[in-house]
């Protein structure tokens, strides 16, 4: 059964592949670096700090409950129910825009009226298609993922003459969103399903929220970097950083899809197969760590020689060490589905929650003795220790159902 499916899961690998590509060249190669030059160092960190905390709410509240889903597929098919999801979404979108509203208060000013509401219906919209994401997932539709990065693309390049002529940065993502929307709008399901609950609606909502956190800490885990180098050694730290983990940080968005393509696919997959499956994703995961790193370690150089020649000298200092962390993380990556899919969703939360306080307290404490290369090291050591504890979990998991 794994060795037929193994030509179908690679195709859907790739195309999910080239689907974040294009989202990714949309974003950092049309958008970002457009915005840069027409606004200060200053508010472009701002603009930075948005963007992430629009990405972490719309995982939160858009792909988490649409991985739930997956993972309950099979408990809603054996009951014959349908239902829960479309109030659990309402209710997170209403705390979603509260949570928004805060944000954008603070960061672009309660006098903003307009630039508060594009950002809130922004982060709405992202929502939308995060979600929708997960949902072709789960019918395998792993082609409307590619054909919706398009349309969000196309909406990207659309919104360039209003930008040009308002200079607004909102208007070039709210367009890509609005016309990546149109097309989802057709095609998930969510909308045209009842408004009703079932038996499972508070199981459903319990695993949503220990996922969502799960999921906020990884996602909060992925600018520590800002929060430690920055009041130590100061903002050039950051961007040298910033500069040396580049290519790492690209090549794990990119590689991202891999996890939600596994968690569709597993969510197919029968409990008796877990053993060969812990299995092969162990071997898997180390094998695409070390070519990961080997990839990294040979484009690093290049790329922060065109794209950050003034960081190249000391970034080439520590690069190889976010090579090796970035490696572990890819590795990591393909761990989770798994655990989600088998195992118990709050065991992941428990680690993640250990590894990050893990990570803070050894970041700042490295960091303070040893400088940026001594956060790369606690770095380094935080996602070993992550990577040996989701397979303790894995292994702890396979010989409780063994023995019982």
């Amino acid at each position: 059964m794994l060795k037929s499916n193994f030509k179908w899961l690679a195709k859907d690998v790739i195309t999910n592949i080239i689907a974040f590509m294009v989202l990714i060249s949309s974003q950092q190669l049309i958008a970002l670096p457009l915005v840069a030059k027409d606004v200060s160092v200053n508010e472009f960190g701002k603009i930075l700090t948005l963007f992430a905390v629009a990405n972490i709410i719309s995982a939160v509240f858009g792909s988490d409950i649409g991985n739930v889903r997956l993972v309950m597929r099979e408990k809603y098919k054996e009951l014959g129910e349908s239902g829960d999801f479309k109030i659990i979404f309402l209710i997170a979108i209403t705390f979603c825009s509260i949570v928004i509203l805060f944000f954008s208060i603070y960061f672009i000013g309660v006098n903003e009226f307009i630039n508060i509401t594009l950002f809130m219906f922004f982060c709405i919209l992202s929502t939308l298609r995060f979600y929708s994401i997960a949902e072709y997932r789960e019918r395998k539709e792993f082609n409307k993922i590619l054909k919706q990065n398009i349309f969000f693309f196309i909406g990207m390049i659309s919104a360039l003459p209003l930008y040009f002529m308002f200079k607004n940065w909102i208007i070039l993502f709210i367009m890509a969103e609005i016309i990546a929307f149109i097309y989802s709008s057709r095609h998930i399901l969510i909308f045209r399903e009842p408004l009703r609950t079932t038996s499972l609606l508070k199981l459903t909502v319990k695993k949503s929220i220990q996922l969502g956190t799960n999921t906020g800490l990884t996602y909060s885990l992925s600018y520590i970097d800002r929060l430690i180098i920055n009041p130590i050694i100061g903002a050039q730290g950051v961007s040298i950083y910033y500069a040396s983990s580049f290519v790492s940080k690209i090549g794990n968005i990119v590689l991202n899809p891999l996890s939600g393509v596994m968690l569709g696919w597993l969510s197919n997959t029968k409990q008796k197969h877990r053993k060969k499956i812990f299995k092969l994703i162990s071997i898997l995961s180390i094998v695409i760590g070390g070519i990961y790193f080997i990839v990294s370690l040979i484009i690093s150089p290049l790329v922060i020689k065109l794209l950050y020649p003034q960081f190249y000298q000391e970034a080439l200092k520590i690069y190889i060490y976010t090579c090796i962390m970035g490696a572990i993380y890819a590795s990591t990556s393909l761990l989770k589905p798994v655990i989600i899919r088998f195992c118990s969703i709050k065991l992941l939360t428990y680690a993640n929650f250990l590894y990050g306080l893990i990570f803070v307290v050894l970041g700042f404490y490295m960091t303070k003795i040893h400088g940026i290369i001594g956060f790369a090291i606690s770095g380094i050591i935080s996602s070993i220790f992550l990577f040996i504890l989701l397979h303790f979990i894995m292994f702890m998991d396979r010989k409780l159902n063994e023995t019982g």
